[in-house]
This record gives C-alpha cells, sequence and structure tokens, in this order.
C-alpha cells in the first residue's frame, strides 16, 4: 500500500514526498524554536500546497489514504516479522489484512479510527487468507496492540 493506492501518480506523488518532508523539517524547527503561531501557519500553507497539487478531489482522496497509514502500519509489522520467520505475506494477503483493518476501523461516518478497531472482527475476515502461522503472528500482533492500548488509556486517566 502507497500512494499508487491513493491512485496518486508518480509526478504527484515526489512532489508530495517534497511537501511533506519540508513541511516537517519546517515544523521541527519552529516547534524547538517555541514558535506556536508559526506553526499554524506552516500547517496552513501546507493544506493549501497540498491542495494545489492535487486539486480538490484529489485532497480530499489523499485525506482519506492517510487516515488509513496507521492500519497499513501494522500490516507492514506483520509483514516484517513474518519475512523474518521465514513466512512472508504475497501482495494480495497483504492487501486482505490492511483491507480487513480498514474495514472494522471505519465508522458509520466513514471516518477511519484504528483506535476503534475492531480486532476480533478483522481477525475472523482474514482468518482465511493467511496461514496458520501467518495467522498466529497477527494474533500476537492483535494482542500487542490492544496491550497497548489499555496502557495508554490508563496513562490517559491518571
Amino acid at each position: 500500500r502507497n500512494m499508487r493506492a491513493a491512485h496518486i501518480p508518480p509526478e504527484r506523488a515526489e512532489r508530495l514526498a517534497k511537501l511533506y518532508a519540508d513541511h516537517q523539517w519546517a515544523t521541527t524547527q519552529l516547534r524547538d524554536q517555541g514558535l506556536a503561531a508559526e506553526i499554524v501557519a506552516t500547517d496552513q500553507t501546507y493544506e493549501a500546497d497540498l491542495r494545489s497539487t492535487l486539486g480538490e478531489s484529489g485532497y480530499v482522496q489523499f485525506q482519506a489514504f492517510t487516515q488509513t497509514l496507521p492500519l497499513q502500519s501494522i500490516t507492514t509489522d506483520l509483514a516484517a516479522r513474518l519475512a523474518s520467520v521465514g513466512s512472508p505475506l504475497t501482495a494480495e494477503q497483504g492487501d486482505a489484512v490492511t483491507d480487513a483493518l480498514i474495514q472494522h476501523a471505519t465508522d458509520s461516518t466513514g471516518k477511519v479510527d484504528s483506535k476503534m478497531l475492531d480486532w476480533d472482527a478483522a481477525l475472523q475476515q482474514v482468518s482465511g487468507a493467511l496461514t496458520p502461522v501467518q495467522m498466529q503472528y497477527l494474533q500476537l500482533l492483535a494482542e500487542t496492540r490492544r496491550a497497548q492500548r489499555e496502557v495508554s488509556s490508563l496513562q490517559a486517566t491518571r
């Protein structure tokens, strides 16, 4: 999954990567200097540059794509773990995992929120696409992510 999945042509993807890198660098510099108002202005410029590069409909698609990045990172993490034990994911399997995660983290308004991920439903949906070893690793990853979410929740209530 990458910008091709968001239907972004390579030449625009390069421009987006540069915009993103420049924005991250500027934001870091401003944050280090304690310049909050300038960060807001930088964010507004970045949003305007994204809209200019992608057009309004492309911008909406890109925003939807970026909402899925935390879920895509779960698939990337799983793929790395499985490759290290000699049971790599195929592209189709990776897409099936990502699609299941996105489907079960999408609310009724269409907003994707990884914190709302229904792991049980996602695991059930993808079980037929993975080997037993791959499924075991995904279940372990799910348990780890659930535990991390609980710890974060407990820390937030302190």
